[in-house]
């Protein structure tokens, strides 16, 4: 499989250890990481003693440099939602930790869904038509890739990586 290049959309309130995993296991895997911004005058984000440079703001990036998009949690910036949503039309995988749920309820992604997320969503979810299942993780069609809770990292990781290699 050839290396992929992943979006991160990066906000002040990422958990630190879910971002050093994830980023560790992509780049280990050989993936390319692109850190995105939804306000356009972020260049870092300090997360304990190490920053993370943004590489782009998203009006900046070509969504042809993308191969899949990694939500950390809820933005209620409104490019984000327009800019998942056109992650979801090409057909990318998007990849959502537990407390992003929000953003595929706004960005009217969650319809007919199999997704799983924190259970304080699954009202959310289930309001937006969308199928919630109690698991650790759940992959709708290698498109949504979502995790139930903080704990399933590394399941959520596992199939992350599995499905980069087969897409």
């Amino acid at each position: 499989a050839m290396p992929k290049t992943i979006g991160l959309l990066i906000q002040n309130n990422i958990c630190a250890d879910d971002y050093l995993s994830i980023s560790q296991a992509l780049s280990e895997a050989g993936h390319r990481l692109c850190h995105l911004s939804a306000c356009p005058q972020t260049t870092s984000y300090r997360l304990h003693n190490s920053h993370i440079k943004i590489d782009a703001h998203l009006h900046e990036i070509k969504l042809q440099a993308l191969d899949g998009l990694l939500l950390f949690n809820d933005n209620p910036h409104p490019k984000v939602h327009g800019f998942v949503q056109c992650i979801a039309n090409a057909y990318k995988p998007i990849f959502s930790l537990s407390y992003a749920t929000p953003i595929l309820v706004a960005a009217q992604l969650a319809h007919g869904r199999r997704l799983t997320a924190d259970p304080q969503y699954q009202g959310m979810l289930q309001a937006a038509h969308a199928v919630y299942l109690n698991q650790a993780v759940v992959n709708d069609h290698n498109l949504y890739i979502s995790q139930q809770s903080p704990t399933a990292l590394a399941e959520f990781l596992h199939t992350m990586l599995k499905v980069l290699h087969t897409a």
